[in-house]
Parts: structure tokens; C-alpha cells; sequence
């Protein structure tokens, strides 16, 4: 566990490590901080309010993005789907018309977000990319289930094509999440993004500092059950399987089977 932090040399930074990794300062440092970060800046209410949940300063991405959420996200059935796919590819980063898109999808910074072709995700998931984050890549054949959650406050979340995600499921990025190929992640798992700090007793958990292990990081062909939590900064190798239920504190190998609170191998 390290302290990752800057500081100013010469108008430079340069970080300084020390022993456990405190992201809050960082990313207000180098990335503008979050949305209430940005509220207080010296630009424009209109400016501010783009480049908070649009990433873009551009007025015409602005109308669509207004126009889509308005009228477009709430349609359900066929013909919400067609709509929103002549749409998004005016506001998203790259977005393959192929692709299927449920209604009341949540978006935040869609310029940050790619999603390559036959691309299916179901209705009530939300998007959230932050001011601090690098973006979501959806590739080719991913399928999302409903009710998830990808909240990307910094790095990347990178799915691997026709890698399956179960409904309810919360994908956390703060230094980076990487998924395989031809994966399966079963309904109601999280893969923890970041955690706080819980050094002090006089401050609630939620108000003491982020903390992050590191990228997470998950191969290909990997089996994942309902109802798992994985821990930020893991690593799991490639056809590994993961039990129902269980709690994924250290890596896990290539080829192995892990199941229990914590997950050990079986």
C-alpha cells in the first residue's frame, strides 16, 4: 500500500510515494476535480454544466445530448432503439449504430465513451464517467444487463468483446479496469473501483480519503458467479473461476477456482 500525491517543482509534478495509496487529492490536482469541484470554477454556469456532464464545450453535442435525454432515452421498445442509435454517434466518442441501446440508459461525458458494433445493453444502466476519468470502451458483442452501474472517476473501464454482465452489477474504475474477452460476470457483482480510508475514528468512512490498490485487471475466458465482490487493484488471470458469493481479496491465478469469504483456492 502507497501514498500517491504531488507536488509542484518548477511548474512540474512529480509524484511522491509513501505508503498508501490517497487518490482525492490527486485527481482534483491533475483532473479539475469532480462535478462539485468544477460548480466552483470561474467559468460559466453554461460551460461549467458542459463540461461536467457533457465533455464537451461543443453547443451542437449539447442540444443533441439535451434533445436525446428529453425525448429519446425514456422510448422504449424497437423504435427507442433506432432513435437512439441515429443519436448517439453525434455525442458519443464512437458508437457503432449496430449496437442495441435499452431505454433510460444514464449517460455522463458520453465523448468518452466508445461502443463498438453489436453491442447490447439492457434498460436502467447508467454510464458515469467523470471529470478525472479517461473513458469507457465497450468492445464488440458486449451484453450489460440491467440496473448496472459503470462509474469511471478515473482510468479506463475496457470490456472485452462478447464479454456477458449480469443485471444489478456495479463496475468501479479509479486507476483503471480491464476486462477480457468471452468473459461471464454473473448478476449483483462489484468490482470495486476504490474504497476509503478508515484511519480515523471521529470521521465517517465516507468523508476520510479514497483510497486504490492499483488497476484492476481481468483476462480472458474467466468465469465470474453471481453475487461476488472483487477488490480494487486485483489481478485474475486468464479461465479462472470464481464461486458464488464470494469476496476476491488477492489475485487468482490463471487456470484456478476460488471460491469463499475470503476467496481461497478450492
Amino acid at each position: 500500500m502507497f501514498t500517491l500525491c504531488t507536488e509542484k517543482s518548477g511548474g512540474n509534478r512529480r509524484f511522491l510515494i509513501i505508503n498508501e495509496i490517497s487518490v482525492s487529492e490527486c485527481m482534483d490536482q491533475n483532473n479539475g476535480g469532480g462535478v462539485q469541484h468544477q460548480i466552483k470554477s470561474k467559468a460559466g454556469p453554461l460551460r461549467t454544466y458542459q463540461q461536467a456532464v457533457l465533455g464537451s464545450p461543443s453547443l451542437f453535442k449539447l442540444i443533441v445530448y439535451e434533445l436525446n435525454e428529453c425525448f429519446i432515452t425514456p422510448l422504449p421498445g424497437r423504435i427507442g432503439q433506432l432513435l437512439r442509435s441515429f443519436f448517439y454517434p453525434f455525442i458519443f466518442q464512437s458508437y457503432a449504430r449496430s449496437s442495441k441501446i435499452g431505454k433510460n440508459l444514464t449517460i455522463y461525458q458520453p465523448s468518452k465513451i466508445l461502443v463498438e458494433a453489436g453491442v447490447e445493453v439492457a434498460e436502467n444502466v447508467t454510464f458515469n464517467v467523470k471529470s478525472g476519468g479517461e473513458g469507457i470502451i465497450l468492445q464488440k458483442g458486449v451484453k450489460i444487463g440491467e440496473k448496472c452501474i459503470l462509474s469511471c472517476p478515473g482510468g479506463t473501464i475496457n470490456i472485452g468483446r462478447e464479454t456477458k454482465i449480469g443485471k444489478n452489477c456495479r463496475l468501479g474504475s479509479l486507476m483503471g479496469l480491464k476486462i477480457g474477452h468471452n468473459c461471464r460476470i454473473g448478476s449483483n457483482s462489484y468490482i470495486i473501483g476504490a474504497a476509503h480510508s478508515y484511519n480515523s475514528v471521529d470521521v465517517p468512512i465516507i468523508q476520510q480519503p479514497l483510497t486504490c490498490r492499483g488497476k484492476t485487471i481481468i483476462g480472458s475466458h474467466v468465469n465470474i458467479g453471481t453475487g461476488v465482490t472483487i477488490r480494487d487493484g486485483i489481478i485474475i488471470g486468464d479461465n479462472a473461476q470464481i464461486a458464488d458469493d464470494s469476496l476476491v481479496l488477492d489475485n487468482v491465478p490463471r487456470d484456478n477456482f476460488v471460491k469463499g469469504v475470503p476467496a481461497v483456492r478450492s
